[in-house]
């Protein structure tokens, strides 16, 4: 099979300026074993009986041919059917069909393309991608959840990580797949010369074009069907609509919706899971909600299009994705010298934290209509966050903040893929821990923070829980492996998370037999000393600092433990008291 050598100089180095010769930086390259399909295969949005599929043809020709077959085999013994396709340069050389013949559900299929036109590329093949229609009836579902990919920032070892997983029936991704700038402070692997900012229509699709060179981005496209919606970075806004931005999405990663203005939607896995796919960034402030100054966040439309699938849902867990953290991140109370930066008495009013009346509507609603099982997914955050989410989370009369009580639903929200959090904003990670503690002390209703990994996040659904689980990668460099960082779980009816003992990560490894949330110590942060709540008779405390070394051991006879000659940071605090275990993580500013 030919490959002409000038067309892949052309790709290798020119592919975003013409008049310009780029350098490309590790582990970016095309798909050339494989040409014309340098740019991989993919499959988007499933359902029971249909599939968006896609590739694109990189050739000198105007128009293109090609064959796109499916197979219920990897060798195509047992091919479904086929169908004729063209290309040519109206859609970059793109192809997105619907195939919606002879797909069962629940089932893996396996498809691919073949180069029929005349040429050097006559009959040469694609690799075999795959992926799986959604269930009539299913016990289980288990979904990826990824965002923010900037291949600038690091490596994508997370997505070749997902791209590996065999039990996956789908990824989501929740926006900013694409990334518009180079961060100055993230550029880990970036061409030579530096891109200049997308503007046109041509420059998107360069740039959707460049992140495809990452093999590990076209593994995972390969190997899963994708469910995504887009977020600022993908279409160069804070808010409205970029028609050039959206073409180039909707072209290289398509999207199963009647316009190209729309892309919430809804996936329904039998009666287990029904997904709501939202989009809180192209509508937020088009409508008011009850005064002039309050906005929707949704649009009332879709809105209304969102409340109906929830309060019309008979399945099991009813699951709202979205691009932006949906509980508030308060920053009151936040010392100086951290480095962290505030809006106000929030770390991020760009979020749901910016339009506080539209998210409080949706939660009274869930709350007023006896929804249960609803967990959000979210994104951009670039940190990992698990929260419960009552109507006022600092009001201790309608929340209880230990148990969980007063929640009417939960947010899972995993970190990113490689684009920068903590460390990469010049504050030591050392300090990660430490952030993490204040602002769960802040905001008692995280039950989860973790402010420096990168990676995705794992949904195991069943009819008796959700386990959603933190997974992180390296990105600074390439990496095969991979750590489970945290895990918890959601059970029905309960509408708030549940914390295992065994997941928490303290560096002590002491073996608890309790929640460590089922002693409350007060002030945490605290200047002295420390409280325990309820008088104590006798306790024995060891305290540890963040690296597991023991540095202070005692007895006590009442609820109050001096810890006035600690340094400031992370410790955490040990206790035998009536025959059991606590441990809590505290800190000291």
């Amino acid at each position: 099979m030919k490959k002409p050598a000038l067309l892949h100089l052309f790709v290798l180095y020119f592919f975003l300026n013409a008049s310009a010769q780029w350098d490309l930086p590790a582990n970016m390259y095309p798909d050339s074993l494989y040409a014309p399909f340098d740019y991989g295969i993919a499959s988007f949005d499933p359902s029971s009986e249909s599939i968006i599929l896609w590739t694109k043809v990189e050739t000198e020709y105007v128009t293109d041919s090609l064959l796109l077959e499916i197979s219920t085999d990897a060798s195509f013994s047992q091919t479904q059917s086929s169908e004729i396709l063209t290309t040519n340069a109206v859609s970059d050389k793109t192809v997105v069909f619907k195939w919606m013949e002879n797909l069962q559900a629940g089932q893996q299929y396996y498809y691919r393309f073949i180069y029929i036109a005349e040429g050097d590329f006559q009959n040469n093949i694609s690799q075999t991608g795959k992926f799986k229609t959604l269930p009539s009836e299913t016990e289980n579902v288990n979904l990826a959840v990824a965002s923010c990919s900037s291949v600038f920032s690091g490596y994508f070892n997370a997505y070749k990580r997902i791209s590996e997983r065999d039990e996956l029936d789908a990824v989501i991704h929740l926006g900013d797949y694409i990334y518009d700038f180079v961060d100055s402070d993230e550029q880990v692997r970036i061409p030579d010369p530096l891109p200049t900012d997308p503007v046109t229509l041509q420059e998107f699709r360069d740039l959707h074009k460049y992140h495809l060179l990452d093999p590990d981005l076209r593994a995972m496209r390969q190997n899963h069907a994708m469910i995504h919606i887009w977020d600022n970075h993908d279409l160069s806004l804070t808010a409205g609509t970029n028609p050039d931005a959206m073409q180039a999405f909707f072209e290289y990663a398509p999207v199963d919706v009647p316009d190209t203005n729309r892309i919430y939607r809804q996936f329904a896995f039998g009666d287990l899971l029904d997904l709501n796919m939202i989009d809180i960034l192209t509508y937020r402030g088009l409508d008011t909600l009850s005064n002039d100054t309050s906005y929707s966040i949704m649009g009332l439309e879709q809105e209304a299009w969102l409340n109906d699938q929830l309060l019309t849902s008979n399945a099991q867990w009813k699951l709202i994705a979205n691009q932006n953290m949906v509980g508030t991140w308060s920053s009151v109370g936040v010392p100086d010298g951290l480095g962290l930066d505030t809006d106000g008495d929030v770390f991020d009013d760009s979020s749901w934290d910016g339009f506080t009346e539209a998210r409080f509507n949706l939660l009274s609603f869930i709350a007023d209509e006896n929804i249960n099982d609803v967990l959000f997914l979210s994104g951009d955050a670039h940190i990992s966050l698990a929260n419960n989410l009552p109507l006022n989370p600092f009001d201790s009369l309608t929340f209880n903040s230990v148990t969980g009580e007063g929640s009417v639903a939960v947010e899972f929200l995993p970190s990113s893929i490689s684009r920068g959090n903590m460390d990469e904003q010049g504050i030591s990670p050392n300090l990660g821990p430490g952030v993490a503690a204040f602002s769960m002390a802040l905001n008692p209703h995280q039950v989860y923070m973790e402010v420096v990994q990168h990676g995705y996040g794992l949904l195991n659904i069943k009819p008796d829980s959700i386990v959603a689980e933190f997974w992180y990668s390296p990105i600074l460099q390439l990496a095969d492996t991979e750590e489970l960082g945290y895990y918890l779980s959601l059970k029905p009816g309960e509408n708030r998370w549940t914390v295992y003992p065994d997941s928490i990560l303290n560096p002590v490894g002491i073996q608890i037999a309790v929640e460590q949330y089922e002693l409350n110590m007060y002030p945490n942060p605290f200047e002295d000393f420390i409280l325990i709540d309820g008088f104590v008779d006798r306790a024995d405390v060891q305290v540890f600092n963040s690296e597991g070394k023991e540095i202070i051991r005692q007895t006590i006879n009442s609820n109050r433990i001096d810890l006035s000659d600690l340094e400031k940071g992370l410790y955490f605090v040990y206790l035998e008291m009536n025959g059991q275990q606590f441990l809590k993580k505290i800190i000291k500013w």
